[in-house]
């Protein structure tokens, strides 16, 4: 039976009372009576089996005269306030409503001042309010009301009725997260936030990004979110930068907006905080959803793989598929990919190129590039390459690292295209610039073979370098080769065996290079590095002292371990010993004598066997069994790690 969970009272101040005791010493009427309004302070005390007080406060009447002095006298504190139920009933009425929008403290604290329709607006007024929230659609703003501050919490249209430009610093009337309405913005010669979201929903969206940079100004929350998704993703040829969307998200989140909140959460390296942040956003960001088709993509996206919320595959492409049939760009590109790669629905390629095409004639750069693509393969289309090209530049144009890396290779081979070098030269630039490793890798071939310009071996290894670190297994293996030639770099047999043995784990020619360095055939059995470790077969004497060299500057871990089987150990360890006088681990698979074991553990290295014949001590035990080729040395290892001696 799970444990029931008994919640405090909130006193103010940050007091929070658990027993009768507690709250006796802390009493608040206006707070006793606001839960008694909504039912809280009967659950509170039959949670506490204070029956006898709760079967009191139940028979109560809130209409009695008395009935502030009947709750005090219930509880056996002094009476000496009289409080209003009526208001006490209003407030919890607008807390209630609140939390349809917003979980942000400071506007519950501030409750009684946030208007949710026109009169409230003018009773707030009224009252000499100096600090205004507005939480609703549409408010009209009075001007003749001076130095007023006012804040909405859902980024609602203020209407301001005047035929010129209104001076709202002589009026001293300021405005936080607010719209104003199409006519005053053709007033002051700015196109509303509706008409930029329009421009926006048809892939127009470098003309809507200019209108959202105006409107950030007036301090609109809603268009510091479209900033950062736009600065995020370069949308619309837009410069991609990461860093200033972020501070975009960031301002958006500070001033309410829950589109700008999710995506700043997504930005958190804090999993708590990020998840917290989407845990409460999740059910304002619904509401929101209902009657806006970028909220509802933000809403779908949640769906789509999110540790989030429960994982619904079928909500992320119902989602979609309703903001696709909407007209937006985006989500018409996410029903191309389902269909293209039958996720989600039947797999069909001529609606994958359907969808494909209209997000494309939107302008939607990733589009155009998975056009291309159809059009190059002849999948759900005829193959073309003069239309796979086509596609391809429409997306260059705008910015897409993959479709300049693709245009480059069309170019270099003469796809779809004449062969021009020069050409493809531009377009591998293009892409390596923003970091796809493809394009680094043939950008250095461009340059180690002269192809489209002058031979530079520097700058070619450059290249290598930027596209081997970001894990290209070809430029892996370019970078090892012009190591081991010392051509562009200094000669350097160490690194050239540590790019080469990683090329090696997922491309042949990286294999074929490193045997070749090594003196080995195709026959012998060489594993790898794994984790920091060195797996050998029974072709360990081909692993000379050269060998250990290169190894041991590539395992970043201080205590070297080295897999072996079937083979002479002690030579082996011989060899290790030479070149470092560090300590190293050898695990023996197959079995080997006791002698064996006693001369390595003395020339400062340990073996590792299964149990000995001997009797003697035994430092751990490996069952070959559980030990497979691959990643499984890495996991046998960490299963016998607390068994390997310091």
């Amino acid at each position: 039976m799970a444990k029931k969970i008994r919640f405090p009272l909130d006193m103010g101040n940050g007091i929070e009372v658990r027993t009768l005791e507690e709250l006796q010493e802390n009493f608040s009427v206006e707070k006793v009576l606001g839960y008694y309004a909504d039912g809280k302070l009967v659950t509170w005390l039959r949670d506490r089996y204070l029956d006898d007080i709760a079967d009191d406060i139940s028979k109560l009447n809130k209409d009695d005269s008395d009935f502030t002095l009947k709750i005090c006298n219930a509880f056996g504190v002094e009476y000496n306030e009289e409080v209003d139920m009526e208001a006490l009933e209003e407030r919890n009425r607008k807390l209630s409503l609140l939390k349809q929008y917003t979980d942000k403290k400071e506007y519950f604290d501030d409750v009684d001042d946030i208007a949710f329709n026109q009169d409230e607006l003018y009773d707030l007024l009224d009252e000499d309010k100096h600090t205004i929230y507005l939480c609703g659609d549409k408010f009209s703003i009075p001007l003749s009301k001076r130095g007023i501050h006012y804040i909405g919490v859902n980024s609602p249209e203020v209407v301001i009725t005047s035929k010129e430009k209104v001076d709202f610093k002589e009026k001293e009337i300021q405005f936080e997260n607010v719209r104003f309405d199409e006519k005053y913005n053709n007033v002051i010669g700015v196109k509303g936030m509706e008409d930029a979201e329009r421009l926006y929903l048809e892939g127009k969206v470098q003309e809507a990004f200019l209108t959202f940079k105006e409107q950030v100004e007036n301090g609109n929350a809603r268009a510091m979110y479209y900033l950062g998704k736009i600065y995020c993703n370069g949308y619309g040829g837009v410069q991609k930068d990461e860093e200033l969307a972020k501070q975009w998200y960031k301002k958006g989140y500070e001033k309410g907006d829950v589109l700008a909140r999710i995506n700043y959460a997504f930005q958190l390296d804090d999993e708590n905080e990020k998840k917290q942040i989407i845990k409460n956003s999740i059910e304002e960001l619904k509401v929101v959803s209902q009657n806006n088709i970028v909220a509802k993509y933000e809403l779908a996206d949640l769906f789509e793989s999110s540790k989030y919320v429960e994982e619904n595959y079928d909500t992320y492409i119902s989602l979609n598929k309703e903001c696709a049939n909407a007209g937006f760009w985006l989500s018409m590109n996410i029903i191309g990919n389902a269909y293209y790669n039958g996720k989600g629905v039947e797999q069909n390629y001529e609606k994958a190129v359907e969808w494909y095409k209209k997000s494309a004639e939107m302008d939607y750069e990733r589009a155009q590039y998975n056009l291309g693509n159809c059009y190059y393969r002849g999948n759900g289309v005829k193959k073309n390459y003069e239309k796979a090209v086509d596609w391809y530049k429409k997306a260059t144009e705008l910015g897409n690292s993959d479709a300049q890396y693709e245009l480059g290779r069309c170019f270099s081979s003469g796809i779809g295209v004449d062969i021009d070098e020069k050409s493809a030269f531009k377009y591998y630039l293009m892409s390596a610039e923003q970091n796809h490793l493809g394009a680094q890798n043939e950008l250095g071939a461009a340059y180690w073979f002269g192809k489209g310009v002058e031979i530079d071996y520097c700058k070619a290894v450059t290249w290598y370098e930027k596209s081997a670190i970001n894990g290209s297994e070809y430029g892996q293996n370019n970078l090892g080769v012009a190591y081991y030639q010392g051509t562009g770099v200094e000669q350097s047999l160490e690194k050239a065996i540590y790019w080469l043995a990683k090329s090696a784990e997922h491309y042949q020619s990286g294999k074929e290079n490193l045997f070749a360095i090594l003196d080995l055939t195709p026959d012998d059995d060489f594993l790898g590095f794994y984790d920091g470790a060195l797996y050998c077969s029974q072709h360990v004497e081909h692993f000379t002292e050269k060998v250990c060299e290169i190894w041991w500057a590539k395992s970043p871990n201080d205590r070297k371990i080295i897999y072996v089987d079937r083979c002479e150990t002690m030579s082996f360890a011989t060899n290790v010993k030479c070149v470092h006088n560090d300590k190293f681990t050898i695990i023996a698979i197959s079995n080997i004598d006791t002698n064996t074991i006693l001369q390595i553990k003395n020339g400062n290295a340990v073996v590792l066997d299964q149990w000995n014949s001997s009797g003697m001590p035994i430092y751990a035990v490996l069952d070959k069994n559980e030990l497979e080729y691959g990643e499984d040395v890495v996991n046998c290892r960490q299963k016998r790690k607390s068994l390997l001696l310091s």
